[in-house]
């Protein structure tokens, strides 16, 4: 790994034990600390360099610079390093060799996977967006509409455990047509056959579900489970005069009459697929997020000092 650095005239204010810095508007935070000694003195310098000599260093990073300062008995001296690839070096010196592969990641090399990170989260905002404007485009677009609301009662003594709601017209062809079936049950269990039936040619739609909701005190703890309420869906409904007939069959667990509003809904807004649309398209900037991550860690395990310096 190489840096090209040049001494500072200008360096920051570190007080004793800081970790972090501010240089230039930017925040270089302490990545290693330690004692350098000289060993050999070859090239040239713009100071006398002796043999023996030794000093008090730390790095801190702002990858891609990093802020060296070495500190003796008598002064105190920055630098400013900024990574450079060893292909420019290399030219810079006129040597025709490849230089050796970096080996690791260096404390100030930067996170090749960060602009990636960046691209990726502003694609997924773009491409959310537009997601939301197509889904809010249907939403009003293509609106909804109530063709029926009744209350029906399922009586546990009915011989026949069947009922039929009043007729409703549909003017057009419904994509989806929603029976919400929103009842009092409470402690017990309703199987229900909704029939979709076409007054005029008999043809029907049938749907069957289970709606079962218990609900009490334990030790002072309320708990509920299951619903009292549940939908059926009926697709690509031809337009016509209908009417419901609900064939149902009540639990014994209970022997009072549940009442069910039921409310039908044709072609209502599904949010299900936008939603996991936005999963889809998050997974991206997660594993892009994971990977710049990952890359952190690998800088941040070459570090000897902690989290908190």
């Amino acid at each position: 790994h190489w840096n090209f650095a040049r001494t500072l005239a200008n360096p920051p204010a570190l007080a004793r034990g800081q970790v972090r810095c501010q240089h230039e508007g930017r925040e270089y935070k302490l990545f290693s600390r330690g004692r350098a000694e000289v060993s050999y003195v070859v090239g040239e310098f713009h100071w006398q360099v002796a043999v023996g000599e030794s000093c008090q260093v730390e790095d801190y990073v702002c990858p891609p610079s990093m802020l060296s300062r070495e500190v003796t008995a008598s002064e105190a001296s920055w630098s400013l390093g900024e990574y450079v690839d060893g292909s420019a070096i290399a030219a810079a010196f006129s040597v025709s060799e490849a230089p050796p592969k970096p080996i690791g990641v260096y404390a100030n090399q930067p996170n090749p996977l960060a602009e990636t990170l960046r691209r990726t989260c502003r694609l997924f905002w773009r491409m959310a967006l537009a997601a939301l404007l197509v889904q809010l485009a249907f939403a009003f677009l293509l609106a909804s509409e109530t063709v029926l609301k009744e209350q029906l009662v399922l009586s546990p003594l009915s011989e026949e455990a069947s009922v039929s709601s009043r007729e409703f017209v549909l003017k057009r062809r419904a994509r989806t047509l929603l029976v919400r079936h929103q009842t009092d049950l409470s402690n017990n269990w309703l199987e229900l056959s909704t029939a979709l039936i076409e007054k005029n040619t008999g043809e029907a739609f049938v749907g069957e579900q289970e709606i079962s909701h218990y609900q009490g005190v334990d030790e002072g703890e309320s708990w509920s489970e299951g619903s009292p309420s549940d939908d059926v869906v009926f697709r690509a409904v031809p337009p016509g005069t209908y009417y419901l007939v609900v064939e149902y069959e009540l639990g014994k667990d209970s022997s009072q009459a549940v009442v069910d509003k039921l409310e039908v809904e044709r072609d209502p807004v599904a949010w299900s697929n936008f939603v996991l649309l936005l999963i889809f398209l998050a997974i991206f900037p997660l594993v892009a997020r994971w990977r710049s991550a990952a890359f952190e860690t690998r800088r941040w395990n070459e570090s000897d000092v902690s989290e908190g310096g």
